[in-house]
């Protein structure tokens, strides 16, 4: 296991922050391949999930970690562990890509008898809603920088007005 999916899976945000501001790569996965947001997901730790996307993480690598779920990918995890608010985070951080995960998962999850219908209603109304045209820009401008802890970084060098950096770093999910 790498040092930053130990760092998520103890849920240590702290930790995690160092790592990724030291170099730490989020898309390393352990022996298994599990990676870092699929523990975080799994461990519901709402500070390293956010870390890990402005990380630009990957968010559709596959996990067989997990017997009763796998494998599944953080956007589907996301779903079997009942996790709504980390689901519209990953969906708001890379639109249609998640959307398009969702929309694959539907007929496996419209079977499945341990996710209530509630849930399922929710994920088919964020599988059928366009992200914003904002999501979208905040998606393809991040794209640009790459995987790492230094995103923040070079975002800021950007000469942006304040609220836009935030919101390139996520400060929407503050509020949720």
């Amino acid at each position: 296991m790498t040092a930053l999916n130990e760092a998520v899976f103890y849920n240590s945000p702290q930790l995690v922050a160092l790592l990724l501001e030291r170099g730490a790569d989020p898309n390393v996965g352990d022996d298994a391949g599990t990676l870092p947001l699929w523990f975080a997901v799994d461990g519901f730790s709402i500070e390293s999930v956010k870390l890990l996307l402005r990380a630009n993480c990957n968010f559709d690598t596959q996990s067989s970690l997990s017997n009763y779920c796998g494998p599944c990918n953080p956007v589907e995890h996301s779903v079997h562990k009942r996790k709504e608010l980390v689901l519209r985070w990953i969906v708001s951080a890379y639109c249609e890509e998640a959307v398009n995960i969702l929309r694959k998962h539907l007929p496996v999850l419209e079977k499945m008898t341990t996710i209530e219908d509630v849930m399922k209603c929710k994920v088919r109304e964020i599988a059928g809603s366009p992200g914003s045209l904002m999501e979208h820009c905040r998606k393809h401008v991040r794209k640009t920088f790459g995987s790492g802890g230094n995103i923040q970084d070079k975002i800021k060098l950007l000469k942006l007005p304040t609220a836009l950096q935030d919101y390139l770093l996520f400060s929407d999910f503050d509020m949720d």
